[in-house]
């Protein structure tokens, strides 16, 4: 299962941010925004005695845009969050914080998921997929000789 990947850019800007908090001033004056055009949704993902729970934070992210989907013994979850960058004559945006784009999140699942038998629902911005477990081994394993 994939974890937190490193964001050279975020990390950017959280130093930015003290600089101008130390200095009283703004480090990124002039600057360009260096938020990055994707994203990785939070995901939980939770094993009860019968089923494997997977949430994702989708707030903002609309139903159509989200995609759930199974590749072997892979959950695939992709989407795309909509930009609202209409800002009205004279306003000046001056923070910006929330990300947009295209998301995917992949996760390789146990052995006795059933993915022939899972659901998926979206309420109040969290996908939850809900994978029954079988008890016993679904994929097959295949050893292969080393020549």
């Amino acid at each position: 299962m994939n974890g937190m990947t490193w964001n050279p850019f975020h990390e950017m800007e959280q130093l930015l941010e003290r600089y101008s908090r130390l200095t009283g001033g703004s480090a990124s004056d002039g600057m360009h925004d260096l938020s990055v055009p994707d994203w990785s949704p939070c995901t939980d993902i939770e094993e009860t005695p019968g089923t494997y729970l997977v949430q994702t934070e989708l707030a903002g992210v609309r139903k159509q845009d989200i995609s759930v989907c199974f590749s072997g013994s892979t959950l695939e979850i992709r989407g795309d969050k909509r930009a609202e960058m209409k800002q009205p004559e004279g306003n000046r945006r001056h923070r910006n914080e929330r990300l947009f784009g295209q998301f995917c999140r992949s996760f390789n699942l146990p052995a006795d998921a059933d993915v022939s038998a899972a659901s998926a629902s979206f309420r109040d911005g969290v996908l939850t997929v809900r994978i029954p477990r079988t008890g016993e081994s679904v994929h097959t394993e295949t050893r292969i000789e080393i020549a």
